[in-house]
Protein backbone atom coordinates (compact mmCIF):
# COMPACT_ATOMS: atom_id res chain seq x y z
CA UNK A 1 0.00 0.00 0.00
CA UNK A 2 1.11 3.17 -0.86
CA UNK A 3 1.74 5.75 1.96
CA UNK A 4 0.94 9.28 1.34
CA UNK A 5 3.33 12.20 3.14
CA UNK A 6 3.26 15.99 3.07
CA UNK A 7 5.83 18.55 3.69
CA UNK A 8 5.09 22.18 5.87
CA UNK A 9 6.79 24.89 6.89
CA UNK A 10 9.19 25.21 4.40
CA UNK A 11 11.86 22.64 2.73
CA UNK A 12 13.86 21.97 5.67
CA UNK A 13 10.61 20.94 7.55
CA UNK A 14 9.97 17.36 8.72
CA UNK A 15 7.91 15.35 6.99
CA UNK A 16 5.00 14.74 8.33
CA UNK A 17 2.36 12.02 7.55
CA UNK A 18 -1.20 13.29 6.05
CA UNK A 19 -4.51 12.52 8.14
CA UNK A 20 -5.60 9.74 6.38
CA UNK A 21 -9.19 7.78 7.49
CA UNK A 22 -9.93 4.59 6.31
CA UNK A 23 -13.60 4.35 4.93
CA UNK A 24 -15.62 1.67 4.59
CA UNK A 25 -14.52 0.07 1.16
CA UNK A 26 -10.98 -0.05 3.09
CA UNK A 27 -8.96 2.98 0.98
CA UNK A 28 -7.59 5.49 2.87
CA UNK A 29 -8.42 9.29 1.98
CA UNK A 30 -6.69 12.40 3.18
CA UNK A 31 -8.82 14.75 5.19
CA UNK A 32 -7.21 18.26 4.43
CA UNK A 33 -8.88 20.66 3.32
CA UNK A 34 -7.74 21.67 0.03
CA UNK A 35 -6.55 18.01 -1.37
CA UNK A 36 -8.88 14.80 -1.01
CA UNK A 37 -6.65 12.06 -1.38
CA UNK A 38 -7.55 8.44 -2.05
CA UNK A 39 -4.78 5.56 -1.65
CA UNK A 40 -4.52 2.27 -2.83
CA UNK A 41 -2.01 -0.47 -4.36
CA UNK A 42 -1.59 1.47 -7.58
CA UNK A 43 -0.91 5.21 -5.66
CA UNK A 44 -3.16 7.79 -4.89
CA UNK A 45 -5.44 9.41 -7.14
CA UNK A 46 -6.24 13.38 -5.85
CA UNK A 47 -9.69 14.88 -6.41
CA UNK A 48 -9.37 18.63 -5.95
CA UNK A 49 -12.44 19.80 -4.52
CA UNK A 50 -14.80 22.30 -6.19
CA UNK A 51 -14.95 26.30 -5.47
CA UNK A 52 -17.70 28.20 -5.25
CA UNK A 53 -16.36 30.02 -8.16
CA UNK A 54 -16.31 27.01 -10.28
CA UNK A 55 -20.40 26.32 -9.53
CA UNK A 56 -20.88 30.14 -10.32
CA UNK A 57 -19.38 29.78 -13.57
CA UNK A 58 -22.11 27.71 -15.01
CA UNK A 59 -24.85 29.80 -13.75
CA UNK A 60 -25.15 31.79 -17.33
CA UNK A 61 -25.40 28.84 -19.03
CA UNK A 62 -28.11 27.53 -17.14
CA UNK A 63 -29.93 30.76 -17.06
CA UNK A 64 -29.87 30.93 -21.00
CA UNK A 65 -31.42 26.99 -20.67
CA UNK A 66 -34.34 28.04 -18.52
CA UNK A 67 -34.71 30.66 -20.55
CA UNK A 68 -35.05 28.96 -24.06
CA UNK A 69 -37.30 26.20 -21.79
CA UNK A 70 -39.39 28.70 -20.92
CA UNK A 71 -40.08 30.67 -24.31
CA UNK A 72 -41.16 26.99 -25.72
CA UNK A 73 -43.15 26.57 -22.81
CA UNK A 74 -44.83 29.94 -23.84
CA UNK A 75 -44.91 29.55 -27.57
CA UNK A 76 -46.56 25.94 -27.22
CA UNK A 77 -49.91 26.95 -25.04
CA UNK A 78 -50.06 30.16 -27.49
CA UNK A 79 -50.45 28.07 -30.12
CA UNK A 80 -52.68 25.97 -28.71
CA UNK A 81 -54.68 28.55 -27.53
CA UNK A 82 -54.91 29.96 -31.08
CA UNK A 83 -55.89 26.41 -31.98
CA UNK A 84 -58.46 26.42 -30.11
CA UNK A 85 -59.73 30.02 -30.30
CA UNK A 86 -59.92 29.28 -34.38
CA UNK A 87 -61.34 25.85 -34.16
CA UNK A 88 -64.59 27.34 -31.26
CA UNK A 89 -64.73 29.98 -34.06
CA UNK A 90 -65.26 27.28 -36.56
CA UNK A 91 -68.00 25.62 -34.61
CA UNK A 92 -69.69 29.00 -33.90
CA UNK A 93 -69.88 29.26 -37.78
CA UNK A 94 -71.46 26.45 -38.18
CA UNK A 95 -73.87 26.58 -35.10
CA UNK A 96 -75.10 30.30 -37.05
CA UNK A 97 -75.33 27.90 -40.43
CA UNK A 98 -77.93 24.91 -38.39
CA UNK A 99 -79.78 28.27 -37.15
CA UNK A 100 -80.64 29.44 -40.13
CA UNK A 101 -81.65 26.15 -41.48
CA UNK A 102 -84.09 25.81 -38.74
CA UNK A 103 -85.16 29.05 -39.49
CA UNK A 104 -85.35 28.54 -42.97
CA UNK A 105 -87.35 24.79 -42.46
CA UNK A 106 -89.64 26.68 -40.28
CA UNK A 107 -90.72 29.36 -42.03
CA UNK A 108 -91.29 26.95 -45.25
CA UNK A 109 -93.27 24.24 -43.63
CA UNK A 110 -95.04 26.46 -40.79
CA UNK A 111 -96.11 29.42 -42.78
CA UNK A 112 -99.22 29.80 -44.81
CA UNK A 113 -98.88 30.10 -48.65
CA UNK A 114 -99.13 33.66 -49.03
CA UNK A 115 -96.05 33.62 -46.92
CA UNK A 116 -94.22 30.97 -47.90
CA UNK A 117 -90.89 30.58 -49.90
CA UNK A 118 -91.11 29.39 -53.35
CA UNK A 119 -90.47 25.79 -53.79
CA UNK A 120 -87.31 26.52 -56.23
CA UNK A 121 -86.11 29.39 -53.88
CA UNK A 122 -86.29 27.42 -50.93
CA UNK A 123 -84.33 24.45 -52.98
CA UNK A 124 -81.67 26.93 -53.66
CA UNK A 125 -81.44 28.30 -50.21
CA UNK A 126 -81.32 25.22 -48.46
CA UNK A 127 -78.62 23.88 -50.99
CA UNK A 128 -76.34 26.68 -50.28
CA UNK A 129 -76.30 26.76 -46.80
CA UNK A 130 -75.80 22.51 -46.66
CA UNK A 131 -72.87 23.21 -48.95
CA UNK A 132 -71.07 25.43 -46.54
CA UNK A 133 -71.99 23.28 -43.67
CA UNK A 134 -70.35 20.26 -45.45
CA UNK A 135 -67.69 22.79 -45.84
CA UNK A 136 -66.68 23.49 -42.37
CA UNK A 137 -67.46 20.22 -41.38
CA UNK A 138 -64.32 19.32 -43.37
CA UNK A 139 -61.88 22.28 -42.01
CA UNK A 140 -63.49 20.69 -38.18
CA UNK A 141 -62.45 17.40 -38.96
CA UNK A 142 -59.13 18.18 -40.13
CA UNK A 143 -58.35 19.61 -36.74
CA UNK A 144 -59.24 15.98 -34.62
CA UNK A 145 -62.94 17.01 -34.06
CA UNK A 146 -65.03 13.83 -34.57
CA UNK A 147 -68.14 14.56 -37.04
CA UNK A 148 -69.34 10.94 -37.29
CA UNK A 149 -72.60 11.77 -35.22
CA UNK A 150 -73.19 14.71 -38.13
CA UNK A 151 -75.20 13.17 -41.19
CA UNK A 152 -76.46 15.98 -44.21
CA UNK A 153 -78.02 13.45 -45.87
CA UNK A 154 -80.50 13.71 -42.73
CA UNK A 155 -80.42 17.14 -42.92
CA UNK A 156 -80.99 17.55 -46.67
CA UNK A 157 -84.10 14.94 -45.66
CA UNK A 158 -85.87 16.21 -43.07
CA UNK A 159 -85.75 19.72 -44.89
CA UNK A 160 -86.65 18.72 -48.21
CA UNK A 161 -88.68 15.68 -48.35
CA UNK A 162 -91.86 16.07 -50.69
CA UNK A 163 -91.70 19.91 -50.21
CA UNK A 164 -93.26 20.09 -53.96
CA UNK A 165 -96.47 18.96 -52.26
CA UNK A 166 -96.28 21.26 -49.27
CA UNK A 167 -99.61 22.99 -50.22
CA UNK A 168 -100.84 19.55 -49.85
CA UNK A 169 -99.93 17.90 -46.91
CA UNK A 170 -101.34 17.68 -43.48
CA UNK A 171 -100.21 20.13 -40.86
CA UNK A 172 -99.31 16.77 -38.69
CA UNK A 173 -96.85 15.87 -40.95
CA UNK A 174 -95.34 19.19 -41.67
CA UNK A 175 -95.16 19.09 -37.75
CA UNK A 176 -93.38 16.14 -37.75
CA UNK A 177 -90.86 17.32 -40.36
CA UNK A 178 -90.18 20.29 -38.66
CA UNK A 179 -89.18 18.11 -35.69
CA UNK A 180 -87.37 16.04 -36.93
CA UNK A 181 -85.06 18.50 -37.99
CA UNK A 182 -84.80 19.84 -35.27
CA UNK A 183 -84.11 16.63 -32.96
CA UNK A 184 -81.07 16.34 -35.62
CA UNK A 185 -79.87 20.07 -35.37
CA UNK A 186 -79.57 19.08 -31.47
CA UNK A 187 -77.80 15.95 -32.20
CA UNK A 188 -75.35 17.28 -34.35
CA UNK A 189 -74.72 20.97 -32.19
CA UNK A 190 -74.54 18.61 -28.45
CA UNK A 191 -71.98 15.80 -30.47
CA UNK A 192 -69.97 19.35 -31.74
CA UNK A 193 -69.57 20.50 -28.10
CA UNK A 194 -68.95 17.31 -26.72
CA UNK A 195 -66.25 16.62 -28.80
CA UNK A 196 -64.77 20.19 -28.38
CA UNK A 197 -64.26 19.50 -24.91
CA UNK A 198 -62.96 16.58 -25.02
CA UNK A 199 -59.66 18.22 -27.38
CA UNK A 200 -59.71 21.20 -25.46
CA UNK A 201 -60.38 20.40 -21.98
CA UNK A 202 -61.19 23.29 -19.26
CA UNK A 203 -58.36 23.89 -17.45
CA UNK A 204 -60.35 23.77 -14.00
CA UNK A 205 -60.50 19.76 -14.56
CA UNK A 206 -57.37 19.36 -12.91
CA UNK A 207 -58.41 20.91 -9.60
CA UNK A 208 -61.61 19.16 -9.90
CA UNK A 209 -59.53 15.84 -10.30
CA UNK A 210 -57.61 16.89 -7.02
CA UNK A 211 -60.22 17.95 -4.71
CA UNK A 212 -61.54 14.56 -5.43
CA UNK A 213 -58.56 12.99 -4.83
CA UNK A 214 -58.46 14.69 -1.20
CA UNK A 215 -62.02 14.07 -0.95
CA UNK A 216 -61.65 10.56 -0.91
CA UNK A 217 -59.08 10.67 1.32
CA UNK A 218 -60.94 12.29 3.84
CA UNK A 219 -64.09 9.74 3.91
Amino acid sequence: MTVITAKSGGADAETQPLKKIENSSGLLTNTDKNLTTITHSEGPINYPESSPSDLYSYTPIVSIILIILGWQVIYNNAKKLATRNETKSLIDDIVAIVEKLEGLTTEFWLQSRQSRLDVDVFLLLTQSKLQIFNSRIKIIEKRDISVSEIDLGKFLEFMTLDCENVDSQKPEKKRKQVESLLDESNKCLEHLYAEFQEKYKPSFGILKRINKMLAKKTT
